[in-house]
Formats: C-alpha cells, sequence, structure tokens
C-alpha cells in the first residue's frame, strides 16, 4: 500500500517509523474499544489524543521543512534580483532563476517577503539608486540607469514619492551629512 500525502514535499516526508507507530496506536485503539473492560473510553480518549498529537508533530514539522526550503529558494532568488536590478526583471526569469512554477514562486514571495515581485523590485532599484546618489561621483542619471530605471522622469516621480525629497535633493542633504561627518571627524581627531 502506498501511503500519499498532499504538499510538494510529501515524498521526502515519508516516515516509516511515523507510520509505524500509529498503526501500533491504531491497533491498541481497536483492542480498547472491543475489550470494553472498565474505563475503556477514558483509554480509547487517550489513544485519539496521542494519535492527534502524533498527526500534529509529523504535520508541523512537514510544514517547517516546506517553510524551511521554501525560505532558501526565495533567500537565493533575493540575492540574484540585487545582483540584477540594472537589467528587466520579470516574473518568468525570476520563477525560473528559483525553479519554479511562476504560480507557486508568486505565493511564496508574497509570503516570505509581503511584497509582490514588482514591488520588491521597484523599491530595491530606488534604494540603490539612493545609494549611489549619496557617493558624489554619480550623476542622477547615472544612479537611476545603473539602478535599472529607463525612464528619468518616472525615476524622478518615483523617488520623491518614496523618499519625499527629490534625487537632487537627496543627493545634496548626503553630501552635507558627509561634509559635516568629515568635519566633525577632523576636529575630534585634531583635539585628542
Amino acid at each position: 500500500m502506498k501511503r500519499t500525502m498532499d504538499g510538494p514535499s510529501a515524498e521526502a516526508n515519508y516516515n516509516s517509523e511515523y507510520d509505524a507507530g500509529n498503526v501500533r496506536l491504531a491497533r491498541q485503539l481497536m483492542k480498547a474499544i472491543n475489550a470494553q473492560v472498565p474505563y475503556y473510553q477514558e483509554e480509547v480518549g487517550s489513544l485519539l489524543n496521542l494519535l492527534f498529537l502524533s498527526y500534529l508533530k509529523a504535520s508541523e514539522s512537514s510544514e517547517l521543512s516546506e517553510w524551511s526550503a521554501g525560505y532558501k529558494k526565495i533567500e537565493k532568488t533575493l540575492r540574484w534580483i540585487e545582483a540584477h536590478l540594472a537589467e528587466d526583471i520579470s516574473i518568468d526569469t525570476v520563477s525560473s532563476e528559483a525553479q519554479m512554477s511562476r504560480a507557486v514562486f508568486t505565493r511564496y514571495f508574497k509570503k516570505y517577503t509581503d511584497s509582490t515581485l514588482a514591488d520588491y523590485v521597484s523599491n530595491a532599484r530606488l534604494d540603490k539608486a539612493a545609494h549611489l546618489l549619496s557617493e558624489a561621483s554619480f550623476s542622477i542619471a547615472e544612479a537611476a540607469h545603473q539602478s535599472g530605471h529607463r525612464n528619468l522622469g518616472h525615476f524622478y516621480k518615483r523617488f520623491q514619492k518614496r523618499f519625499d525629497l527629490t534625487p537632487n535633493r537627496y543627493r545634496n542633504l548626503m553630501l552635507e551629512q558627509r561634509k559635516e561627518s568629515s568635519e566633525l571627524r577632523a576636529y575630534v581627531f585634531s583635539t585628542v
């Protein structure tokens, strides 16, 4: 008799020890029901509780294993996305990279990041652009392009919406902070 379970990791979660233990409990349960000795109802209740507890433990272990495997795939995918922000990123490309179907990937991605792929990529691109703008050597157009933004007007709007500053104002603030920080550092070291 082949054991079946629902879910993507059914074969990986097959556990003959689990089955043997449950068969023993089921036999004890049948024996107690048939014998109907004094307090058999309590024994039946206890055996049913043990069977239920066994099921819960196996189910929790299976879910944890499935969660961990999914998390690792999504974590690897997030690193891939970060490395490819300047490129076009589609759900088909990313789900293929994760070795998942599009539907499964979408479900797992939302579950682990609490975000859609499009929102995640958009925010990651804006964060990268902000980082590049904080370094004096990048123009706004270069920062936009290197972070995967093809339309400069659209980039300006999204950047301002996210950071409540224009890219130019953001860069100027970061440069001011850097200058103040280096002046403070110079002052501290000159007084030591």
